[in-house]
């Protein structure tokens, strides 16, 4: 059987999932970019003596013309250019010309480093088709035969794996019900928020990162809730599923999990 391996998301792949500016309604989106050029205006230590009208200008850029770009990855660029990582030099600065400048280096570099993650991602999408229908079988009910030992030995289930609930949901063994979806929904948005709120930044970088998080989560807009509520759904379900002895059977036979 092929070997198949689940690799880690690279952090700029996972910046680059998240909203848009485009994707942000208007308002929502100046105030952001007008928060960027704040922090940059400070990173680069710009003086006081520097023409505020450039400085909009920028903010007006970021709103118009950089929408392919989420917050984070504008911000990380600039901490890839101020740490010298990009192929350029950054002065006391800011404007729309040095923006330009350093997100077309940014896009260079995050190709660059994401290069090798997609071609190991094309190769496992091909590997996927190529499997035949008994391998994939294996693999998924090795996946869920994981999760449920691990809910039956230790009452928890691998956080990293929330994908078995596709799996399951697959299956028809997800509940459909709304009412059900939104509170597992509101839940997750609670202790997501609980986890965030008790996190502590070692700079203010991650200080402006958290706080983002925190407003995209309380906003419902994050994709961590997604991947919040599978965990919870797995949970639940298998909570249930122990109290139900027809349906461990059926449970069983389905996944080949001996008793």
């Amino acid at each position: 059987m092929n070997n198949l391996k689940i690799y880690k998301r690279p952090m700029l792949s996972v910046i680059e999932q998240e909203i848009k500016l485009r994707e942000i309604p208007d308002e929502e989106r100046l105030m952001k970019c007008t928060q960027i050029v704040a922090n940059l205006l400070l990173d680069l230590g710009v003086g006081s003596k520097s023409d505020p009208q450039q400085h909009l200008r920028v903010i007006k850029f970021l709103v118009d013309d950089c929408g392919k770009y989420t917050v984070k990855e504008v911000e990380y660029a600039f901490k890839l250019a101020i740490q010298g990582k990009l192929e350029i030099d950054l002065f006391q600065q800011i404007n729309v010309l040095v923006v330009g400048k350093v997100l077309n280096a940014f896009d260079n570099y995050k190709n660059e480093k994401l290069r090798n993650f997609r071609t190991e991602s094309l190769k496992r999408k091909q590997i996927q088709k190529e499997m035949t229908e008994e391998e994939i079988e294996y693999y998924t009910n090795s996946l869920i035969k994981e999760q449920f030992n691990l809910f039956v030995s230790r009452s928890t289930i691998n956080h990293e794996k929330f994908y078995a609930y596709d799996v399951l949901d697959k299956r028809g063994y997800m509940p459909i019900d709304l009412k059900y979806k939104n509170e597992v929904k509101n839940d997750a948005i609670n202790i997501l928020l609980n986890e965030y709120n008790l996190k502590k930044a070692t700079s203010m970088d991650e200080k402006r990162s958290l706080k983002s998080d925190i407003e995209n989560i309380k906003k419902g807009k994050s994709g961590k809730i997604a991947n919040k509520c599978k965990e919870l759904a797995i949970y639940d379900f298998f909570r249930k599923l122990t109290k139900d002895d027809e349906l461990m059977v059926k449970f069983k036979k389905e996944f080949k999990i001996d008793s």
